[in-house]
């Protein structure tokens, strides 16, 4: 049996230790998330990077549709600066 990387959630971004779980349960905290799923993404050996797929409840037009801006503003308001 061969075992690479780590069997938990966390993995290491800009110096930090991050729990992946955690970025997804904030995410579907927000009330316009109906699901989330985050990858990490190895841009190089050493460069690695997370991607955050969503799936946005349905809107009435009463609501307004959600950007990936909106959701990052929304999200850097619960999470440290350095998730």
């Amino acid at each position: 049996m061969f075992f690479e990387g780590r069997r938990d959630t966390q993995i290491k971004i800009h110096g930090h230790r991050t729990d992946i779980f955690e970025i997804e349960k904030m995410l579907n905290e927000l009330t316009y998330i109906e699901n989330s799923a985050i990858l990490v993404y190895h841009a190089g050996l050493a460069d690695q990077t997370l991607v955050a797929f969503v799936k946005i409840k349905k809107f009435n037009e009463n609501s307004n549709p959600q950007t990936p801006s909106n959701i990052e503003k929304d999200l850097k308001s619960r999470l440290p600066d350095f998730m």
